[in-house]
């Protein structure tokens, strides 16, 4: 399995094993449970009603009636049981730590210093991936609760909503040199990434075929992209934060409907999107778009 979450989460105290048996085991279940009932591989029938044709089917479990009641079953008796032994013995070990060091480009909420609890991390990430599974919310929210009440963490406290916590930027339709094949990459989460032959740059390859793509190329299209969020942000319209409409004259202080304009990109976007870009560039060694970063992070310091 290939978790981009489960790379933040602390080895010291075996959450990073501890991740991967547990979803591993719900995965397993569920699977064995759909094959001993033949819903893996069967043919849908088609729907008799043309109107039916209309409603959206229901994903994950939900789509087999007879196996939602028993992954809720599974969650609230193995599952659970499993999870308040790894939280427990994970809390007892290792209480908090220290977050002695982390990768620059993917940091979004952890920094060096700042104080990590490992048995709340784990259990954040584990219930975030059972919940894209909607059929089985109630059950999810229940063991999440029982879960942060084992560890002293409050439910509706701000530690305990997950946050992604790496950065994420996707360059659209790149494509390799060699086999021409064509994807979307996110530069900061793609699992492709491997070091040349003098292991001093980090590179991203193409999974079919393994050849390097170009980080020069990929420089380019990052600094006109970043070209493109400044242009767009200082050309940007002022909408009416009640009626949302943009402003049309450019003297009036506020809208006929007495709302006051704001932009339509946050002020937030543009010194965040700056961030990843300033931080893929160290990554990946790209001189040039560090210097593009660095300028415009100065303008803006300056209030140019």
């Amino acid at each position: 399995m290939c978790w981009n979450m489960m790379e933040y989460l602390p080895e010291d105290a075996g959450c990073q094993a501890q991740f991967n048996v547990l979803v591993a085991s719900y995965i397993s279940k569920v699977y064995q449970h759909l094959q001993a009932n033949s819903a893996i591989g069967a043919t849908p029938r088609r729907r008799r009603n043309p109107s039916q044709a209309l409603v959206s089917q229901q994903l994950g479990v939900g789509a087999h009636e007879t196996s939602v009641e028993f992954v809720k079953e599974f969650i609230n008796a193995e599952l659970a049981q499993k999870m308040f032994r790894v939280a427990e013995k994970i809390h007892k070990k290792v209480p908090s730590m220290r977050v002695e060091s982390r990768d620059a480009m993917l940091s979004r909420t952890q920094g060096k210093g700042d104080l990590l609890k490992p048995a709340l991390e784990l259990v954040k990430s584990v219930c975030k991936v059972l919940e894209l599974d909607t059929s089985i919310t109630d059950e999810v929210t229940r063991l999440k609760r029982n879960l942060l009440r084992l560890i002293g963490v409050g439910e509706f406290s701000s530690e305990a909503q997950w946050t992604d916590p790496c950065l994420s930027y996707v360059l659209s339709e790149v494509i390799c040199e060699s086999c021409n094949h064509c994807r979307d990459i996110d530069l900061c989460k793609d699992p492709h990434r491997v070091l040349d032959e003098d292991g001093t740059t980090l590179h991203w390859q193409c999974p079919v075929c393994e050849h390097f793509y170009s980080n020069q190329t990929i420089e380019y299209l990052l600094i006109d992209a970043l070209n493109r969020k400044t242009m767009a942000y200082t050309l940007q319209d002022l909408q009416c934060c009640r009626c949302y409409q943009i402003k049309m004259d450019n003297m009036s202080p506020q809208c006929v409907c007495a709302g006051q304009y704001q932009t339509l990109i946050s002020g937030k976007d543009l010194p965040a999107a700056l961030a990843t870009f300033g931080n893929i560039a160290r990554i990946f060694q790209m001189p040039l778009l560090e210097e593009v970063v660095e300028w415009v992070q100065g303008r803006q310091e300056g209030g140019v």
